[in-house]
């Protein structure tokens, strides 16, 4: 149904519209804003139309507290006999005084706003923040309230009989301009505050209600709107075309210009734009914590119209921002976007050069600095060696096959020139070629042959330190684990019996080199500026973790009291790193007096909660990864001035009577934490 004919009377609802949608420049905005005070007073029918179709169809519309659609809006003329209602676009005008500011032509200052705001005598303006219930109407006394209105808190100077009378003439002048909207009567609810430090708040209640306007507190409102339902795990700002998966789990067709919408978590996520998943996440997860490490925005929802507009916009170009508590998405102009992505590329990593001098199996505990290097045996069994001298008894003796026997292997198999080949050529190449010559670079690899001397000193490493045990071959490269590319699940690990032959050990380690050349891991090293043709694959050897009591993920946040801990667990073997569908851990956050929160618990049993044994183990987990924390971004490992976050996998095993933890791995997190 079109509403234009409905709206022949609307006086005072004026929507202000971006600079893009029709005006270009100071000028021409400032006459696009008059002509729609015109339109909408003279019922010029188009303006009134889209006037109308904005409270219709929810434009401007943004997701707060991860269930409600909300606009943000100003009353203006507050003293004069009929105040003027905006609601308007939170990307143009990212706070209330911004618009009122540039959008009402003002010019005022913040604190010429605040003032304004905030003395009864001298208010010219009454900031709010509107909440569309239409999905979710809420029912009280037998009435059904398809929106709400909170007005913003700007430390309000009023009495409680005048906050009321504020209030009360806020809601009134929505009930009408609403009700004009849709041709129904219309009366909200007031959303107010619990606590009297607060303005407005439950002290005024009893006067709205008389009013014939009930009242809900924030958290009742976002409870009656069926809870949070979206959760934004990484914020920030992401621009490109909204694209859907369509049931594809790595998600290889997306490139740095998409915003990828997966219906299912993925196991591996390309360089994009934007990561939306339509079912919950961990925020411990690999697709997170590269998230985090990429700086992309990363967000999971209930379903993709749980995102106001998100559905109408699907194959467009958009602009999606995330933050703790807005959650919206808009079109954006080619323009616009090219600029953005000009001025939000990514500083080039400049991995460690490889040494291909070390050529013996080098065991991390003994061996020296040179052979230690993660120009020597990759970042993470670097990494590993250094918790390992630092804690030995809370992490399990470990062993690199250095880079000699990688570039061995790729020398002998002609995968060498077909790299260099590559590196030439890519930029001519589609994605598809690509994908072809990295598809005969692992075959090449695969089909090769072990150095002799491989084989030999990897049998008797077996021999004399795992008789009997099952071993990980884990991926070190000189492109993971680094400070500002942590690569978290680019490539693959195999288990190996010792009683199995040399054909599957040779099989399985050059299934861990050919990975280095997965297209999913070289369009991440290119989408960082890697320089491909310097970067290889040493292996850390250690024993298999079997039948373990417990896993997870712990990471740092530091802050100006200390360094929390944020801990992600499951019982067992259940993965929280690579989470199953629908998965939630025992998640649990240690601040640093050592007070402890409960953020949720897992799906699949207790952990940590309500049991004595582990509880021990939790405290001896913390002040560890706060040690790895400031062992890791010592020069060595961050560079001197910077702070990272620290990301470590644990393990909680049952020996004999005991429950022992060990650390699996730490790393550092690109992304620099404020000083």
């Amino acid at each position: 149904m079109r509403l234009a004919g409905l709206l022949r009377p609307v006086r005072a609802f004026v929507i202000a519209r971006p600079v893009s949608q029709g005006f270009a420049g100071k000028a021409g905005f400032a006459l696009g804003l008059a002509i729609l005070s015109i339109v909408v007073c003279a019922a010029s029918s188009a303006r009134a139309e889209d006037a109308a179709e904005v409270y219709a169809a929810g434009r401007y519309r943004f997701l707060s507290y991860g269930s409600v659609p909300t606009w943000t809006g100003t009353a203006s003329g507050w003293r004069t006999d009929e105040p003027r209602i905006h609601l308007y676009d939170p990307v143009e005008y990212p706070g209330h005084a911004e618009f009122v500011s540039r959008g009402l032509g003002t010019g005022w200052t913040f604190r010429q706003f605040k003032q304004s705001v905030r003395d009864p005598d001298r208010r010219d303006h009454v900031p709010f923040f509107l909440y569309d219930l239409r999905q979710r109407p809420v029912s009280i006394g037998g009435r059904l309230h398809t929106w709400a209105v909170r007005i913003e808190d700007y430390e309000h100077e009023d009495s409680d009989e005048e906050m009321a009378r504020t209030f009360s003439r806020l809601l009134e002048a929505l009930s009408a301009e609403i009700g004009r909207a849709t041709g129904r009567p219309a009366r909200g609810l007031a959303v107010l505050a619990r606590s009297p430090k607060v303005k407005p708040n439950e002290r005024i209640a009893g006067a709205l209600q008389r009013a014939g306007y009930p009242h809900l507190t924030l958290s009742q409102l976002i409870e009656r709107a069926g809870g949070k339902r979206v959760e934004v795990l990484n914020p920030g700002t992401a621009v490109g075309t909204l694209r859907l998966a369509r049931g594809e789990r790595s998600g290889a067709c997306f490139g740095p210009r998409d915003i990828a919408v997966f219906d299912r978590l993925p196991r591996r996520v390309p360089p994009v734009a934007g990561i939306i998943t339509l079912v919950p996440q961990t925020p411990l997860s690999h697709v997170n914590l590269l998230a985090r490490n990429r700086g992309t925005v990363n967000v999971s929802l209930g379903t993709l119209g749980d995102l106001p507009g998100a559905e109408e916009l699907v194959g467009r170009l958009v602009r999606m921002e995330c933050g703790p508590k807005k959650l919206l998405v808009q079109p954006i102009d080619r323009q616009r976007a090219e600029a953005y992505w000009k001025a939000h590329r990514p500083a080039a990593v400049v991995p460690p050069e490889l040494d291909g001098s070390v050529r013996a199996i080098v065991d991390l505990r003994k061996s020296d600095a040179r052979a230690l290097s993660s120009r020597a045996v990759g970042a993470k069994a670097a990494n590993y060696a250094r918790i390992l001298r630092e804690w030995p008894g809370a992490v399990r003796p470990g062993f690199a096959l250095p880079f000699w026997h990688y570039l061995q292997v790729v020398r002998s198999s002609g995968a060498a020139e077909q790299i260099r080949s590559l590196e030439r050529d890519k930029q001519d190449l589609s994605p598809d070629q690509r994908g072809e010559r990295l598809g005969a670079i692992r075959r090449a690899i695969r089909r090769a042959r072990l150095h002799p001397a491989t084989r030999s000193g990897l049998r008797r490493l077996f021999g004399r330190c795992f008789p009997s045990k099952r071993v990980r071959l884990r991926s070190s490269t000189n492109c993971e684990d680094l400070p500002d590319f942590n690569g978290a699940g680019l490539y693959v690990s195999k288990g190996f019996e010792i009683r199995h032959g040399d054909g599957e050990l040779e099989s399985k380690l050059l299934a861990v080199f050919a990975s280095l050349w997965s297209r999913e891991a070289f369009e991440e090293r290119e989408f960082f500026g890697i320089p491909q043709a310097g970067v290889g694959m040493a292996v850390l050897i250690n024993e298999a973790f079997r039948g373990e009591v417990a896993n997870g993920v712990a990471l740092t946040r530091s802050g100006e009291r200390g360094t929390a801990v944020l801990v992600n667990a499951q019982p067992g073997d259940r993965s929280v790193a690579n989470p199953a569908p629908g998965s939630v851990p025992e998640s649990i956050l240690v601040r640093p007096d050592g007070s402890q929160s409960l953020r949720s618990r897992s799906s699949f049993g207790r952990v940590f909660v309500a049991d004595l044994e582990m509880q021990y183990v939790l405290l001896e987990l913390v002040p560890l990864v706060i040690g790895a924390h400031g062992l890791l971004n010592q020069p060595a490992g961050a560079g001197e001035g910077r702070r990272y976050e620290v990301d470590v996998e644990f393990k909680v095993m049952r020996e004999g009577p005991d429950l022992r933890l060990y650390v699996k791995q730490a790393r550092l997190l690109g992304a620099v934490l404020p000083e």
